[in-house]
């Protein structure tokens, strides 16, 4: 019984080290996994954070993965943004910081 657990250990130990020594394109291709298909670089060296994640929303098409990933606080306010980033992801004229200021900084205590 020892010697089997013992083999046990030495084999998947073995397949251990050559897993690394396996290259990282046949490790990490989700290509052949997940339909990958490059986004549209938009430029998201933008003036502030909103402004990158309202990028990320209109490249994305969604806004779920907003709470789940923690890319923007947990609260009421920043629901109501994400919410309405998305109304708006297909409006340029739609602007993510007056939004950000309305729905998020007014709903806090002033000190």
């Amino acid at each position: 019984m020892q010697a089997a657990i013992g083999a046990t250990f030495v084999a998947l130990n073995f397949s251990y080290w050559c897993m690394a020594l396996l290259s990282r394109k046949l490790c990490w291709n989700y290509g052949s996994i997940f339909d990958v298909t490059p986004l549209e670089k938009e430029n998201c060296a933008a003036e502030s954070y909103t402004l990158c994640l309202r990028a990320v929303i209109r490249a994305s098409g969604s806004f779920e993965w907003l709470p789940a990933s923690n890319a923007a606080p947990n609260s009421e306010g920043w629901d109501r943004w994400s919410a309405e980033a998305f109304q708006n992801k297909d409006d340029p004229e739609w602007d993510a910081t007056a939004a950000m200021e309305r729905l998020v900084l007014d709903k806090l205590p002033r000190l």
